[in-house]
């Protein structure tokens, strides 16, 4: 599963989580969430219709492990981050990816800041599955 010391070196070595996450195969990582969050194949087909227009944007894979970090199996919720996502993708990758650093803010402390950034990289990585 997740190695927590891979997450640490590779924060320190200045890669970022984007870089980390599109490093991982999101394509496949996207369907496998998919299955995982929606086993049934009428819940499964109503997340792909909803998610169809973000997949051809722009960071659209990200974009659409971001709504399903955020929205779990709701479908609801999943239609909420996709409309979100229409008026700016960026929130919904702030949110799913950097929730830590999203709540403390720009003014807060940069050893706070750092420290939100590792647990925030960590949390992302364990939710995607991530070695």
């Amino acid at each position: 599963m997740h190695d927590s010391q891979s997450t640490v070196d590779a924060c320190s070595k200045g890669i970022t989580l984007e870089e980390m996450v599109l490093q991982s195969d999101p394509g496949g990582m996207l369907e496998r969430k998919l299955q995982w969050l929606f086993p049934s194949d009428a819940d499964r087909e109503q997340a792909r219709e909803s998610l169809a227009e973000l997949i051809s944007g722009v960071e659209g894979k990200r974009v659409a492990l971001a709504a399903f970090k955020l929205a779990g199996s709701d479908l609801g919720e999943l239609r909420r981050c996709v409309d979100a996502a229409r008026i700016d993708y960026r929130d919904i990758l702030a949110w799913a990816e950097y929730p830590r650093q999203m709540r403390l803010g720009a003014s807060a402390p940069a050893a706070e800041q750092e420290a939100a950034r590792r647990e925030d990289a960590a949390e992302y990585q364990r939710w995607l599955g991530v070695n």
